[in-house]
C-alpha cells in the first residue's frame, strides 16, 4: 500500500538531521545511512550519502534529477556480471574425434551419398497400423507398390504413397543420366520406428479418467535397383 498523502514524504529523522547539520556547517562529508526507503528532497542536492546495500555503504552523489526518488534506487543490492551463456557465445567448440571413428563416419557418409531414400518423421499414426501397410509393399517393385497403396482402404497408405513418390524423386535427382524404366526400382528396405507419444485423458464415470495414447511413428523407405549398382 502506498504512503498516505497526509503524512507527506518519508525521510528518516536521523538522516534529515545529519543533512541539515552539513548544510549549516557548509560541509560535504559523506553521510552514512541504512534508510533506503527515505525520499530524496531538494535539501539533499549536492550532498554525498552513503547508502547501505546489505554489505557496504555505496556513496551516492545527489543531483537535481534524483529528487523524488528513493535512496535505495541508487544503491544496487546485486552485481550484474553478464548472462549465463554469454561467456561461451561466439566461441567455436572443437569436437575431438578419433581416427577410427572419423573413418567410419566418412565411410557411412559415402555409402549414403548414392542411396535413394525418403524419411517421414512424426507421422500421426500408430506404428502398428503403419507396419500393416509397410509389410505389403516391402520388396515389391515401385509400380506394384504404388498400385497396392493407391487401392488400399487404410489411412496409412495415403501417407506411405507420398513417401514412396518422394523416394523416387530423390533417386531421379541423384541419377539424372539413368532411365527410371530400365532401372527396375524396387523397395529394398522399409522401416517403421516408434515416435513420440501424446498422453491425454478422457472423462470416465464416477470421477475416473481413461488414458488416451496418441502415438506417432517414423518411416524410412530405401529404394534399390536391379540393373544399376549403388
Amino acid at each position: 500500500m502506498a504512503r498516505s498523502l497526509k503524512k507527506g514524504p518519508f525521510v528518516h529523522h536521523s538522516l534529515e538531521k545529519k543533512v541539515m547539520k552539513n548544510l549549516e556547517e557548509n560541509k560535504k562529508s559523506v553521510i552514512k545511512t541504512w534508510s533506503r526507503a527515505s525520499l530524496i528532497t531538494p535539501d539533499f542536492v549536492g550532498q554525498t550519502i552513503g547508502v547501505h546495500n546489505g554489505k557496504t555503504f555505496v556513496p551516492v552523489y545527489i543531483t537535481e534529477n534524483m529528487v523524488g526518488h528513493k535512496l535505495g534506487e541508487f544503491s544496487l543490492t546485486r552485481n550484474f556480471r553478464g548472462h549465463a551463456g554469454a561467456k561461451n557465445k561466439g566461441k567455436k567448440i572443437k569436437v575431438l574425434m578419433g581416427n577410427r571413428k572419423r573413418q567410419s563416419a566418412q565411410a557411412l557418409k559415402e555409402a549414403k551419398k548414392n542411396l535413394a531414400f525418403a524419411k517421414l518423421n512424426n507421422c500421426p499414426t500408430s506404428p502398428r497400423k503403419m507396419r500393416l501397410v509397410a509389410d505389403q509393399v516391402r520388396g515389391e517393385s515401385i509400380d506394384k507398390a504404388l498400385a497396392i497403396l493407391k487401392f488400399s482402404p487404410k489411412e496409412a497408405s495415403r501417407r506411405l504413397e507420398k513417401l514412396v513418390l518422394s523416394a523416387i524423386a530423390n533417386w531421379q535427382s541423384k541419377n539424372e543420366s539413368e532411365d527410371i524404366e530400365k532401372a527396375a526400382l524396387f523397395i529394398s528396405e522399409i522401416r517403421v520406428d516408434g515416435g513420440s507419444m501424446l498422453k491425454r485423458l478422457r472423462p470416465a464415470p464416477q470421477g475416473r479418467a481413461h488414458r488416451i495414447r496418441k502415438r506417432s511413428n517414423h518411416v524410412t523407405v530405401i529404394l534399390g535397383s536391379n540393373t544399376i549398382e549403388a
